[in-house]
Order: structure tokens, then C-alpha cells, then sequence
């Protein structure tokens, strides 16, 4: 089956247009309700977030710190990470 070349260019602008609107977005993940004053220390460490639609969700498997998601990368600074990265390095030297 033959695809008009209209069709694949609206369908490749649709896709283009969804991927940009998707990296836009920030999800922060806390164990807990983070305050204004919270948000707003993050936002100074991390400038390139200011501005963008942001979700947060409460998720208290991490224990401490954060997890920001910016469109398709993952800045893991949870606890919880960290004692993950600490077991690897464990289960390497031994």
C-alpha cells in the first residue's frame, strides 16, 4: 500500500510537533508534597526548567531527594539511586 507524500509529511509533523511539546514537559518525583519554597530552590539549581509546565507526583519508594524528568531524560537524585549505585559498587569489588 502506497502512502500519499501529503499524508506523511502531516503525519511526520504531527510526531515532530508531539516530540517537541514532550520535552517541554517536567515531571518531579518526591516522597513527599514539595512546598512552593521547595520547587523554587530546585528551579534555581536546575535554570533550563523555569518556565515549563510541571507536574509533580509523590512517590515515597524513593525515601529522599528527587527524581526530574525532562521530556525523555531522567535525573535521578533519589536515595534510593544512590543506595542502588552503592550495592553495584559493593557486588563489584567483592
Amino acid at each position: 500500500m502506497k502512502i500519499k507524500a501529503e499524508l506523511k509529511e502531516d503525519l511526520k509533523k504531527f510526531i515532530r510537533e508531539r516530540w517537541q511539546k514532550k520535552q517541554e514537559e517536567v515531571t518531579i518525583v518526591a516522597p513527599y508534597r514539595l512546598s512552593t519554597d521547595e520547587i523554587s530552590q530546585i528551579i534555581e539549581q536546575y535554570p533550563q526548567l523555569e518556565g515549563r509546565k510541571m507536574t509533580t507526583i509523590i512517590d515515597s519508594s524513593i525515601i529522599a531527594g528527587v527524581i526530574i524528568k525532562i521530556g525523555t531524560r531522567i535525573l535521578d537524585l533519589s536515595l534510593a539511586n544512590k543506595i542502588k549505585n552503592l550495592q553495584h559498587l559493593v557486588d563489584e569489588a567483592t
